[in-house]
């Protein structure tokens, strides 16, 4: 072990000295590995304004609740890995919204201590497992460490399949690789602004037990100070087991949330909410939330009925830094362009046979859609357009939708079922548009086919 490892080490025993005492009770066992985060706290240390972002980390405590313990190995690819993400909620003159403001690399585990912060009766070992019922706490400044920090592109979250050792191109600043955030995206707390700190860890076995989806966890920011003066401060207590896409939900009842899970993969969350704007007008909001899919989202499709009038047409991302792709070049970060196809209007990147470093909504990160438009909102589904080649090809979701005309045979919904709509299924057909999967099983095949001349045969 060398000296490095030993300071952190040591930093980590100091810091669950200082945790021991706040044990929450004996936990009720889930069987297999279960790796979730029990507190996010300590700091956050604020490294200043530095390349024009500010960088941040915060502390955290990840427990295993489960029947078995969880790999924590140093120098292999056998151990958990931590990412950190702040966002920001906001309601507007006439509309909410939740976006992300940065995203951290991701920290790699090299010791877990045997501490009892989630529950009492903690299986103690000897670091190189978490063991069963236990705990282990990192401070913020662990957490920060710049040459622990491993790109997230290397990360399969669908898996927990990790490279190690990491790529390590040069740090450049005091704010590379830790979490950035943008000046401009920031302004003081208030009734109308809130923001959340995320932390998501990913772990192979923990995937294997099939227990992914509880593995982030979110916790309220307050947000104090000037545009060239800002300080980040904790507040509330930590919501075990939700993402911070969860926060909106919470505040808004209104918001439907769905969560999709993309078989043989991971976890997408679609969050939505339409607004009156009482002008004849209603503002669609959508958050994409990407948990644990390795295979990502590169299109996001939204139903229409042709004729619709649509105005503020808008697309948020959140940025890669420091060389968080391959061959240590990030991820591109251009906007996802919008088209209006009449019966549905899709945003998307480039595809993956032409830019596989395209900028698609890869694990850990939100993307948000949105627009006005003068057709009031049902229930209805919209679409994800998944990125990398496989099946299914495209993943539905319950979402708010503008209304659509209630007759399944009029695909372009003029109204009425003719030979208009035989056409423009084909074209949608034979092109493999998201628009053809008209069973939404997540596939265009010929099943689809049938089950559109079934609709167009019957009528209205």
């Amino acid at each position: 072990m060398d000296n490095y490892t030993r300071t952190l080490i040591g930093a980590s025993m100091a810091l669950l000295v200082l945790m021991a005492g706040r044990a929450s009770g004996q936990c009720a066992t889930s069987g297999g590995p279960d790796l979730i985060v029990g507190e996010i706290s300590g700091g956050p240390n604020n490294y200043g304004n530095s390349a024009g972002v500010y960088a941040l980390s915060f502390g955290m405590t990840y427990c295993n609740p489960g029947s078995f313990w969880l790999n924590s190995f140093a120098g292999t690819n056998q151990h958990m890995v931590m990412t950190e993400s702040l966002f920001k909620l906001k309601a507007g003159d006439q509309y909410t919204s939740i976006e992300q403001l940065g995203q951290s690399w991701v920290f790699h585990e090299f010791f877990s201590l045997s501490a009892t912060f989630c529950c009492t009766d903690c299986v103690q070992t000897d670091g190189s497992h978490l063991g069963v019922h236990c705990s282990n706490a990192h401070s913020a400044s662990i957490i920060g460490t710049q040459n622990v920090l491993g790109p997230k592109w290397q990360v399969n979250a669908a898996s927990g399949v990790n490279v190690f050792p990491p790529a390590n191109p040069v740090i450049a600043n005091t704010a590379a690789r830790r979490l950035q955030v943008r000046p401009t995206d920031l302004e003081s707390t208030s009734a109308s602004v809130h923001y959340f700190a995320e932390v998501l860890t990913v772990a192979a076995d923990d995937a294997a037990a099939g227990h992914s989806d509880n593995n982030a966890s979110m916790r309220e920011v307050v947000m104090t100070g000037i545009s060239t003066d800002w300080n980040f401060g904790l507040t509330g207590t930590t919501t075990r087991g939700k993402a911070a896409i969860s926060a909106w939900k919470a505040s808004d009842p209104s918001v439907m949330e769905t969560n999709v899970d993309v078989a043989g993969d991971g976890r997408f969350i679609v969050s939505s909410k339409a607004t009156n704007l009482g002008d004849g007008r209603w503002h669609y909001e959508y958050a994409v939330y990407n948990m644990t899919s390795d295979r990502s989202c590169g299109e996001f499709s939204v139903p229409l009925s042709p004729g619709s009038q649509l105005s503020n047409v808008g697309f948020h991302d959140v940025d890669y830094h420091d060389g968080d792709g391959p061959g240590n070049v990030d991820f591109s970060g251009a906007d996802w362009r919008a088209r209006d196809e009449q019966i549905a209007l899709i945003w998307a990147t480039e595809d993956f046979s032409v830019n596989q470093s395209a900028n698609a909504i890869r694990w850990g990160t939100l993307y948000n859609f949105r627009f006005d438009c003068d057709v009031p909102p049902e229930s209805g589904q919209v679409q994800l357009g998944i990125f990398k080649p496989g099946a299914p090809a495209f993943v539905s979701a319950a979402a708010m939708t503008p209304m659509l005309p209630r007759c399944p045979g009029d695909f372009n919904h003029d109204g009425g079922v003719d030979f208009f709509d035989y056409l423009d299924f084909v074209q949608a057909f034979s092109s493999q548009l998201p628009s053809a999967d008209f069973n939404l099983d997540g596939i265009v095949d010929f099943f689809d086919y049938l089950d559109f001349v079934d609709a167009f045969q019957a009528g209205c």
